[in-house]
This record gives structure tokens, sequence and C-alpha cells, in this order.
């Protein structure tokens, strides 16, 4: 609904959008969504892409959006923003951990919010661009998998060393 609102305007002139994923549980729901593209001038439906094609359209993208209004830790976000993605997502507290001040935010369930906000952040190229980097070394350093694997084997350590220090329990 937000793209059908903003394709027309002449800040949008050559851009695309383009839809990845697939479904896991919700054939019903990406059978709308594909029926509402089918309607719409510019998009793009991919399924799901992987690997070196899914880091492409990363690296190419002038913006990636996430609209979801549940998540736990949005892994696709952190790949997004890994990859120097410029991001937007939704106002949801999941997102929020993330894009507070790595990306940008909108109003969840709100398509007049995530068009508007598309549309500033498609302008502000620059900042965009400026953002997009400050977010790459945020997850480069905060979810980085080897810093969480040390962090982990630290906690498993120090649980492990508590416990030897425990007096034995009387039955």
């Amino acid at each position: 609904a937000a793209w059908e609102r903003i394709q027309h305007l002449p800040s949008m002139r050559g851009m695309r959008l383009v839809l990845v994923g697939g479904t896991a549980f919700s054939d019903s729901y990406v059978e709308e969504i594909q029926a509402y593209a089918g309607k719409l001038e510019r998009v793009h439906l991919l399924g799901v892409k992987e690997g070196d094609d899914l880091a492409a359209l990363y690296q190419h993208a002038r913006l990636f959006v996430h609209a979801s209004v549940s998540e736990g830790l949005p892994i696709v976000v952190l790949e997004a923003m890994v990859n120097g993605t410029p991001v937007l997502a939704s106002d949801i507290p999941e997102h929020m951990e993330l894009v507070a001040e790595h990306g940008w935010s909108f109003a969840a369930n709100n398509p007049q919010a995530l068009g508007d906000q598309i549309r500033f952040v498609l302008k502000n190229r620059a900042q965009a661009e400026n953002k997009a980097a400050r977010a790459r070394r945020f997850v480069l350093t905060r979810y980085h998998w080897d810093n969480i694997v040390k962090e982990t084997c630290q906690l498993y350590e120090s649980v492990s060393y508590a416990h030897k220090k425990l007096p034995a329990l009387a039955s």
C-alpha cells in the first residue's frame, strides 16, 4: 500500500520495489501479496534468495525495508545492516533495538508513514549512506558471531565454575 501511494511521484522515477522471501506458514498471505503486487508498476517478486544472490541484492539496494509487526531478533535486518544497506523498519521493540540509532523507523501498520519515510531516506542519500556505514560497524562489533561465541563460552565457564564451588546437597 505504501508503494502504491508513492510509486508515481517524481522522486520515485526509476525506483523499483523488490520483494525477497518466501513462506514458512503463511501461504495465503504470500498469495495475497503476490496478487496485490501484480497490480502495481515496477514491483518484482523474487522469492527466496541466498548466498551471493542475496548479498548482491543487499549491496545494490538503495534501502532495505522490514515492515514486520512481530519478531524475535530480526536476523534479516542484521544482514542488511552488515551489508551496508540503509534500513527502514517498523517501530516494534525488536527493530528499535537495532535501528534506533542505526537506521530509520515508521509506525507499524501505517502505509502512509512508511511511504513518507521511504521518500525521506531516498531523498537524503548521503545521510543514508553515512548511517548505513555506522550500522555496519555496530553489527560487526555487537552481533559478530566470534564475539557471541566467546561471550557464550565465558557464560558457560562462569556457571560451571560457580557450580563446582557449591556445597553438595544432602539427599
